[in-house]
């Protein structure tokens, strides 16, 4: 009754449901549909589980309406129950996959009712598993799992997909051996991995032989000569650095700067002024976008120092973290450099509605040093 009475004027605030049709809630997710005219409603909505479905037409329904919902991140399908003859998963994998803000799924059937035997073991969900591959063009990580210990799928080396970067095969319920290794490593799945995890029948198989034969694949792109060449390997050794820092900040800075100037991703120039000998850091913009050590984002995260104070949920929460508190995916430069609608929303809903007196006037101001060394209030 509350819910029947409430719902239709919180819908547009609502966050996260989570409806489940079993034993003990018969005819919740019907109850819950009756309620509200349909889910488009839900136009905050982020998360969603849906527990001990028996009705694939109304998931159908439900996730058709979650097409509209464009902050969406987290799906929870689980403890489905399904007539095997009205289920068409390629639809029903489609719909999910479609969904335009989705980070996160999660989808188990228990059970498929009416599926009287199995005569053949071959690969029927081949060409469904790769139209899926063949739509999704930002997947990097693929896990596949297989319960029965069946002979050797060749559709497995079969299957394309040019953004995998890990493919994980260890619930594969396989081992394989040298010559299967030395095929799955060239497979045009696997070619343009960078991780590959399986069970393999002999431990001392050699992994690094399959990636020196395939070397002479042109489809494989050949290593840099130098392990700093690109701008990520610099990154990368700058956050093992900082994970080994001393606890200091003044030492921190030094150490820094140190490695730094070893690795050319800064150059120091003397400056002198009133006589007086100064030390200057020209950062060079030979780091990865998400990561600055200049002299303006430590400005940044002296004001967040400053502003814990007043607003709730950010006390101690450094400048990473704050980034990632906003946009939607802090490791797409497209991302961090865009105003989006949902970066504009988590700035009101993370920061402005959360501060603790908003009659508290807040002063912060910001000194610049030009070129000759003068300092000025910009």
């Amino acid at each position: 009754m509350i819910c029947q009475q409430h719902l239709p004027f919180i819908a547009n605030r609502v966050i996260a449901v989570s409806l489940t049709d079993d034993d003990n809630t018969l005819e919740q997710i019907n109850l819950f549909l009756s309620y509200i005219l349909s889910f488009n409603k839900l136009i905050q909505l982020r998360s969603l589980s849906l527990y001990y479905v028996r009705s694939y037409e109304t998931l159908m329904k439900i996730l058709d309406q979650c097409h509209r919902l464009c902050y969406l991140t987290h799906l929870n399908i689980s403890d489905c129950y399904f007539q095997a003859n009205q289920v068409d998963f390629q639809l029903l994998a489609y719909s999910i996959w479609s969904l335009p803000r989705l980070m996160h799924c999660n989808f188990e059937v228990v059970g498929l009712m009416n599926i009287n035997a199995v005569s053949s073991h071959a690969d029927t969900y081949h060409s469904q598993l790769q139209d899926l591959l063949n739509h999704e063009h930002n997947l990097h990580y693929l896990c596949i799992h297989h319960d029965a210990s069946l002979p050797i799928q060749m559709s497995l080396f079969k299957y394309a997909n040019t953004s995998v970067r890990q493919l994980n095969l260890t619930d594969y319920n396989r081992y394989y051996n040298e010559e299967e290794c030395i095929k799955l490593s060239h497979s045009p799945l696997c070619i343009q991995c960078e991780l590959l995890s399986i069970m393999v029948t002999n431990r001392e198989i050699n992994l690094r032989k399959f990636r020196s034969k395939s070397k002479s694949n042109p489809a494989r792109p050949s290593p840099p000569v130098s392990s700093f060449s690109t701008k990520q390997s610099k990154s990368k050794a700058l956050n093992r650095v900082l994970n080994a820092l001393p606890v200091n900040k003044d030492k921190q800075f030094e150490l820094i700067k140190e490695i730094a100037v070893g690795l050319n991703i800064v150059k120091l120039q003397k400056q002198f002024e009133r006589n007086q000998q100064s030390l200057s850091t020209d950062i060079k913009k030979t780091t990865s976008y998400n990561l600055c050590l200049c002299v303006h984002h430590e400005n940044i995260s002296l004001l967040l120092q400053a502003l814990d104070k007043h607003v709730r949920g950010i006390k101690s929460i450094d400048l990473n973290s704050f980034i990632k508190l906003l946009v939607c995916d802090d490791s797409q430069e497209l991302c961090m450099f865009s105003n989006c609608n949902l970066y504009s929303n988590n700035f009101k809903m993370k920061i402005q509605d959360e501060i603790i007196d908003s009659s508290v006037i807040i002063e912060w101001s910001l000194w610049s040093t030009s070129k000759e060394g003068k300092s000025s209030l910009v």
